[in-house]
């Protein structure tokens, strides 16, 4: 389920909460936790991603590390991939 971020606009508490999707608005018409005023609102943040190779879970090809490394001096180190 996806995380939500809302602040008080009263006290500026940060409050997390995991929510579902269809859900995300209902922690606006409750009142913050800290000062019990009611006057969160979400929060817009970034989202961030990984994968199974960042993650060392799976490891590539020797192929492809071949590939990668190739690409990444193209583009002058770039590309972000080297980490092997």
């Amino acid at each position: 389920m996806p995380t939500y971020n809302y602040k008080c606009e009263h006290c500026g508490t940060v409050v997390e909460r995991i929510l579902r999707v269809a859900d995300y608005k209902k922690p606006e018409s409750e009142p913050c936790p800290h000062c019990n005023v009611h006057g969160l609102r979400q929060v817009i943040h970034t989202v961030g991603f990984t994968d199974s190779y960042s993650l060392g879970r799976i490891q590539p090809s020797d192929e492809w590390k071949g590939f990668i490394r190739d690409l990444d001096r193209k583009n002058k180190g770039n590309a972000g991939f080297t980490t092997w």
